[in-house]
């Protein structure tokens, strides 16, 4: 597929290779990078850059407001999402949040820095002001500066 440049102010496409600038930007497949005000992919292998971004795949996010969702994606739920904005979340996907507010939503591996992090069930680190982790009585799932969570329902014991 050749590189293409899509300029506009609403763009809509099935599939982007390339480049999307516009003030809104839409696509079922995007290989490359999606610059607007809002961007939004079902299959995302690149970058997004705006104010709020939604994608499933992988990829990075910089932006006030990112969101990814591994559940519909065709890509393997281990590759990695980075996201950098005031409001990160991500549901079921291994992801990199760095922000004001991260959100891990279901089964999220991977690492939180900010000033509020939460997370429900999965492996992963959280560095921020205050920290939500796991399940259990609250004296045990909140924490300041450090939280951790180990996902222990899909650890397998032999012998």
């Amino acid at each position: 597929m050749p590189l293409e440049v899509v300029l506009g102010f609403d763009n809509s496409r099935e599939t982007v290779t390339g480049v999307q600038i516009g003030f809104e930007n839409d696509a079922n497949q995007a290989y490359g990078i999606q610059l607007g005000a809002a961007n939004s992919t079902h299959e995302l292998r690149g970058a997004q850059l705006g104010l709020i971004n939604t994608a499933e795949g992988i990829g990075a996010q910089l932006g006030l407001m990112n969101f990814t969702d591994e559940a519909r994606s065709v890509f393997p739920r281990d590759e990695l999402k980075i996201q950098l904005g005031v409001y990160n979340g991500a549901r079921n996907a291994s992801a990199l949040q760095v922000g004001v507010i991260n959100f891990f939503l279901e089964r999220t591996p991977g690492l939180q820095a900010g000033l509020v992090c939460y997370a429900e069930e999965g492996t992963y680190l959280q560095l921020g002001l205050v920290t939500s982790h796991g399940a259990g009585p609250w004296y045990r799932r909140y924490s300041p500066l450090i939280g951790f969570h180990r996902d222990t329902k899909n650890t397998q014991i032999n012998g």
